[in-house]
């Protein structure tokens, strides 16, 4: 019996798609019916000890519910990362960077960059170099504390991460900020507070809280230091820096190539205006 060639040819469509359809099914199967792909254990990285037992419970809670009902969240290729992101960044609230990512068929790697702190707020809350506001769990005891009279803040995503950003302090302020601050450690004193009035100017304090030395926080920090160092460099103000440090209530460099300063000793004050020039000429007033 001879079998048509268009027969033949049916069949073989047939069973091409038969063996397709299994193929597939047997990969969805295997896939979401059997511990094959299944993820089974965390591998942590820059994560303390201390948390790591908590955020495992976390992780394992949330990849066993299904997604939409359907689908389990606790498969290789399907996990819900930017769930797990928000679950462990609740734990670990300085964190900047979460990534996780599988290596192997049951395992998935969690690194967790942090935060690294320019400033503090107060005692638990640090400030990037980019201005996000954040939980620290180290010691800030040895950082500035910054505080600013008038600010906007706003919250941010990042992949997963929520965060909040203070909006006046970008980047480029920040970072002027620290270079008068090594420069006023290297020749002044050593600064342990920053305040940011309403107008923009920037006072740095020392240990005591009680020196300060007002910049503007418009004005070209390269420029506003050469001119204080001019005067710190001159009589009388060399004079009484070195014989009356602890007096000093304020170095004032906001007026253009004008220095003011106060020293108060006893129940005597002496208010010394000093034109930081070349010529370094002095006026006295008591």
């Amino acid at each position: 019996m001879k079998i048509k060639r268009s027969t033949l040819v049916l069949w073989k469509k047939r069973l091409v798609f038969f063996l397709v359809t299994a193929l597939v099914m047997g990969v969805f199967y295997v896939y979401f019916k059997t511990p094959v792909f299944t993820v089974t254990s965390y591998e942590f990285v820059g994560v303390q000890e201390m948390y790591k037992d908590r955020i495992d419970s976390n992780l394992r809670t949330l990849t066993s519910q299904t997604r939409y009902k359907v689908f389990p969240s606790n498969r290789i290729m399907m996990y819900p990362s930017k769930l797990m992101k928000l679950s462990i960044s609740e734990v670990l609230p300085n964190s900047e960077k979460i990534d996780i990512v599988p290596i192997g068929l049951h395992t998935l790697r969690v690194r967790v960059t942090p935060y690294e702190p320019l400033f503090k707020i107060d005692e638990v809350h640090g400030i990037t170099k980019d201005g996000v506001i954040y939980t620290e769990f180290k010691d800030m005891s040895k950082l500035s504390t910054i505080s600013i009279a008038s600010s906007t803040r706003k919250e941010i995503d990042r992949d997963g991460i929520h965060s909040t950003q203070i909006e006046e302090l970008d980047t480029e302020t920040l970072s002027n900020i620290t270079k008068l601050i090594n420069k006023i450690d290297t020749v002044i004193f050593i600064v342990r507070k920053i305040d940011i009035d309403a107008s923009g100017d920037i006072s740095f304090f020392d240990e005591r809280g009680i020196s300060k030395i007002i910049f503007s926080g418009k004005a070209n920090t390269e420029k506003v230091w050469s001119n204080l160092v001019s005067a710190i460099d001159t009589d009388p103000l060399k004079s009484k820096l070195m014989n009356e440090k602890d007096s000093l209530e304020y170095l004032d460099a906001r007026f253009g190539n004008k220095v003011f300063f106060k020293f108060t000793k006893g129940d005597k004050t002496a208010i010394i205006q000093s034109h930081a020039t070349t010529t370094a000429t002095t006026s006295i007033s008591q």
